[in-house]
């Protein structure tokens, strides 16, 4: 046990009644932990069991869940190795909480998010990605607990447990990305000056290869992103939730042999995971509706959108359309590499140009055949152009003789 735990203790001897945690950091706890979450106060023990319970119920247990199942407010990191000051000789932004285990001497450092990081298949996955990212990052520079996969972790409120504080104010991602020093230039090849945090990391990879593939993803968010996505595509072939849940349940412990066969999650986690999924497919998926006036605006949205892309490219447009012209034989890939744009970009613009051509020329000299030749299409399509063009011409002289007579 290092000087600074020891120290805690006995401070802890000295003032057994008194409460160092700052208000800020209670009402951050207190107004962002679930809930309704899970707790247990026997995770330790040979027969662990977990509940879920209401929050204020659950926060007399030494161990709770710190995020919500559909979102992440909180990142934890489980350090068993270094001391619980080990921030201040790491290259890592200070955490706003370090929990001690006074018997073992192991701690868990949270880091508060000022936004929460949402978890839903209708989120955007990039942001997802970046919050996965960096807990590898802040895993890896810890060199901390790779297979902690954060459904509990040690109550800051218990009593047993004792905390530091070493900053009050909640990070964004961004935040704690700058705060580890890590650059464009750390990943170049011919840069021999790399940055500390960028070393221990690739240190921390190389020790932990198969752990280090899943990005900081432990057996709990693996199991559950891998589930999830295949829950979202069958849930309306099942008339009932529990049906759903019991077959998610037997898919996730397919999936938990094959992702970990050497250390695997427990049942009682898989169950959890499973209902969790079948209960959001059930009560979220099932009843989304979509107002009218939503889906108009999205419509408009659209729109605006598809017209704003087009006009960016009327240049090269029109230039595709002046070089045809000036010369029909040149490549396509001639005139992509002219106006700056793909082939397939190309294909489309000339498609539209020979398809307005069929109404300017004067197709009575020619056979159906001879013009199927000529523009480059099949003799039905001449057919369907030349009936089309007939209406239009009746519909025409119906109507000037309507306004003239």
């Amino acid at each position: 046990m290092s000087w600074c735990i020891e120290t805690l203790v006995e401070q802890r001897k000295d003032h057994p009644n008194k409460s160092y945690m700052p208000h800020e950091i209670r009402e951050f706890l207190i107004t962002h932990l679930p809930k309704t979450m899970l707790c247990s106060s026997s995770l330790k023990t040979e027969n662990p069991t977990s509940y879920r319970l209401k929050k204020y119920i659950a926060l007399k247990n030494e161990h709770i869940q710190p995020n919500h199942e559909n979102m992440w407010k909180f990142i934890i990191i489980d350090d068993d190795v270094n001391s619980p000051d080990a921030y201040l000789d790491l290259p890592v932004p200070r955490p706003n909480m370090v929990v001690i285990n006074p018997e073992s001497g192991h701690c868990q450092r949270w880091y508060f998010l000022e936004t929460g990081v949402s978890r839903t298949p209708l989120s955007k996955r990039n942001i997802q990605d970046y919050y996965l990212s960096t807990v590898f990052k802040l895993t890896a520079i810890y060199h901390a607990d790779a297979a902690y996969n954060g459904p509990l972790a040690r109550n800051p409120l218990h009593p047993k447990h004792i905390c530091l504080y070493p900053r009050l104010k909640p990070y964004t991602l961004k935040e704690l990305n700058s705060g580890m020093g890590i650059s464009k230039s750390d990943y170049e090849k011919g840069n021999h000056d790399k940055s500390e945090a960028f070393l221990r990391i690739k240190e921390y990879c190389r020790q932990n290869k198969k752990m280090s593939g899943n990005m900081g993803v432990g057996r709990n968010c693996t199991i559950f992103d891998v589930l999830r996505v295949k829950a979202y595509k069958i849930h309306h072939e099942y008339g009932t939730e529990t049906d759903f849940a019991l077959d998610l349940r037997f898919e996730a412990q397919k999936i938990n042999k094959n992702y970990f066969p050497t250390n695997p999650l427990p049942d009682k986690e898989i169950k959890h995971i499973s209902n969790s999924i079948a209960r959001y497919c059930f009560t979220k998926l099932c009843n989304r509706k979509f107002s009218s006036s939503f889906i108009e605006r999205q419509k408009v949205l659209g729109v605006l959108g598809g017209e704003a892309r087009s006009s960016k490219y009327e240049g090269a447009r029109q230039k595709c359309f002046d070089l045809y012209r000036q010369d029909p034989d040149l490549k396509v890939s001639e005139i992509a590499q002219a106006c700056g744009v793909n082939e397939r970009t190309i294909r489309n613009y000339l498609k539209k140009q020979k398809e307005l051509t069929v109404e300017l020329i004067d197709y009575s000299a020619y056979t159906n055949k001879q013009l199927a030749a000529l523009l480059g299409v099949s003799v039905r399509t001449v057919q369907r152009r030349l009936a089309a063009a007939k209406l239009e011409v009746k519909k025409a002289v119906e109507q000037a003789y309507s306004q003239g007579g």
